[in-house]
């Protein structure tokens, strides 16, 4: 608790030496200890020793410890807040307006302590209690009458805290016109001055992200580059508070948040801070946000934004190990990328490594945003260009992540889209999809029965199988799957261009491998798919009808006997041969082929019979 009680700005003669982190640390220790405390009577050691520290320190004339006493309260808020909360209130009349009478001094370093102790209070506790509805009128007079610019600030986000509360006495709002810009002033000058200390940074980026949800903040800000850069610079800091403040600024900024959450409930898988500011947008800023959240205005401020170089304020955001912090970077990430020529910006400048970090490490949403534009760079660049090198081969799994029940169809259909056109660059992406990216569990969108679904499965497949090796291993794991390729084929209400799709890869199959053509006759239905094929009046439908005839003749003795015996389907082989009225020449060429295949093998098998009979009469 001396440790605790320190601040770094006010040294004395037995001060310790302090860090920056010093009180974080000491707050979580603190924290773990009491939680660990299995027994009433330990507990009860651990509470008195503390309470006798702080009221030592509290109640007494000696300014210097009162500062720690506050300075020691505002530790425990952030560690073992039950002990705080009893030390607080246990006498409300004594401890809380010891705490408040200090702010009303003209001792600037006395109102910083209690006002950071506000703020503590009304971002940790969930309900309002005496220390927060009397600080909360405190708040109001270093807001409005304190000439030290951090007070501003940290009254700024003591407000800004406060509105999360649901019940709340009634305040006036203090964030309109002139109120507004003054402390986006102060944010600015206390940012870029180079002499800025750590604390500073905190509280000034912190405002920041509060009042930029004012769209003409946002605006404005957009504009500054001084400030923009220095936003952008902080993104390299390593303290976790001023990380998560700026990536909440971005998203502000370029709107990355659910519609939603401004204009009706809030999504239960919205992290809980971000929830909280816009509750505070709603209560202070709606109709200054609306009127600047038309899409000119928006998109204008993400150009901005990738222009003067957000890219890589993104990529150190998500080195972060805050996964909420991860979560906002995704949506800012997912925000820029919207537009194709802003897409290419983002790639060019290294963030598809980001986004696939992002995509495997953070919150279920914040991986799941990741991915979806992981998915749309896949959708809009050739895929050589959005995952250069061994990039290509990593973002196959976050993908295939989106393949999961929870996932709209949309989502699926997307994914799906992007693995086929991963799978159409060379065939080690083919193999890799196959083998090593969960291929087995594809199979639960074999029978989605949605049309979009199963035209982006077939279409996947039919790239996949261009890969022999794949082909190969498709026919002798899955040949099942060959039903629903060939069922497609012959169902009615079956989507157009997932029949397509299917007759395409079994064609390919069967021109792959001789098996392939051995189980497609295992299923009863092969007459009337390969018939109806060579019947349709489409073309394409045609040739790939012979085409698959031609490689099941070209096959092996036994499926081309069973080929040449179906009459159904010879006959009709002989009609595409001689019709002239098929504008396609190709379609009869093929037809003639499988014909002189055909007769190849009658020959062979007369041969045969002759050569027995003669063997029989010599005998």
């Amino acid at each position: 608790m001396e440790v605790a009680s320190q601040l770094e700005e006010y040294q004395y003669e037995s001060s310790f030496d302090i860090t920056y982190s010093t009180r974080t640390i000491i707050s979580m220790s603190l924290a773990k200890i009491w939680k660990n405390m299995d027994r009433n009577v330990d507990k009860g050691i651990f509470f008195n020793t503390i309470d006798k520290f702080i009221k030592d320190k509290l109640f007494t004339s000696d300014t210097e410890s009162k500062l720690r006493g506050v300075v020691a309260i505002t530790t425990l808020i952030f560690g073992p807040l039950e002990v705080a909360d009893r030390i607080i209130f246990t006498n409300p009349s004594t401890g809380c307006m010891r705490i408040l009478d200090m702010a009303k001094t003209d001792d600037v370093l006395q109102q910083k302590v209690v006002c950071e102790c506000l703020v503590a209070a009304m971002t940790n506790f969930d309900e309002v209690n005496a220390l927060i509805n009397e600080g909360v009128k405190i708040l109001r007079i270093f807001l409005y009458q304190s000439k030290d610019d951090v007070i501003r600030i940290q009254a700024l986000v003591g407000f800004c805290e406060w509105s999360k509360f649901k019940t709340r006495g009634y305040i006036s709002k203090p964030f309109w016109g002139e109120a507004t810009d003054k402390l986006v002033k102060v944010c600015r000058r206390l940012l870029i001055n180079p002499k800025k200390e750590k604390n500073i940074i905190k509280w000034a980026v912190k405002g920041l992200s509060y009042l930029t949800l004012d769209g003409n903040v946002k605006d404005e800000l957009i504009k500054d580059q001084q400030i923009i850069q220095t936003v952008f610079e902080l993104a390299k800091i390593s303290d976790q508070s001023v990380l998560y403040s700026v990536a909440t600024t971005l998203v502000n900024v370029c709107n990355a948040y659910e519609r939603l959450m401004i204009e009706s409930t809030f999504q239960p898988t919205f992290i809980p801070e971000i929830e909280e500011s816009m509750k505070f947008l709603k209560f202070y800023f709606l109709e200054e946000y609306l009127s600047k959240n038309d899409e000119d205005f928006v998109q204008k401020r993400r150009c901005l934004l990738v222009k003067n170089g957000v890219t890589g304020a993104l990529v150190n955001l998500a080195k972060t190990g805050n996964q909420n912090c991860k979560e906002l970077t995704a949506r800012v990430f997912s925000a820029i990328c919207g537009k194709e020529e802003l897409t290419k910006t983002v790639v060019q400048q290294g963030g598809t490594k980001a986004l696939l970090s992002l995509a495997l490490d953070g919150t279920d949403k914040g991986k799941k945003i990741a991915s979806q534009v992981l998915v749309y760079l896949a959708h809009t660049l050739p895929p050589e260009d959005a995952f250069p090198g061994d990039l290509m081969m990593d973002v196959v799994q976050p993908i295939t992540n989106l393949l999961n029940p929870e996932c709209s169809v949309n989502e699926r259909c997307e994914a799906l889209t992007a693995l086929c056109n991963l799978a159409s660059v060379k065939d080690s992406m083919r193999l890799h999809i196959f083998n090593d990216s969960g291929f087995e569990n594809f199979n639960n969108y074999m029978n989605d029965n949605h049309d979009m679904v199963d035209c982006a499965y077939a279409k996947l497949i039919n790239n996949l199988v261009l890969c022999r090796k794949v082909a190969i291993q498709y026919v002798k794991q899955r040949y099942y799957q060959l039903g629903y390729l060939i069922g497609w084929s012959v169902v009615s209400n079956v989507d157009e261009r997932t029949k397509k799709a299917a007759v395409e890869a079994v064609t390919t199959l069967t021109a792959a491998s001789e098996e392939a053509c051995e189980k497609l006759l295992r299923w009863d239905i092969w007459p009337k798919f390969l018939y109806l094929l060579l019947n349709n009046p489409d073309n394409y439908f045609q040739r790939k009808g012979i085409e698959i005839a031609l490689n099941m003749v070209n096959s092996t003795k036994d499926v081309a006997a069973k080929l040449i015996k179906t009459d159904t389907i010879m006959k009709q082989v002989r009609e595409l041969s001689k019709n002239d009225t098929i504008q396609n020449e190709e379609i009869k060429e093929l037809a003639s082929l499988v014909l002189e295949a055909a007769a190849k093998w009658n020959q062979e098998i007369e041969e045969n019979v002759e050569g027995n009979e003669s063997s029989d009469s010599i005998a």
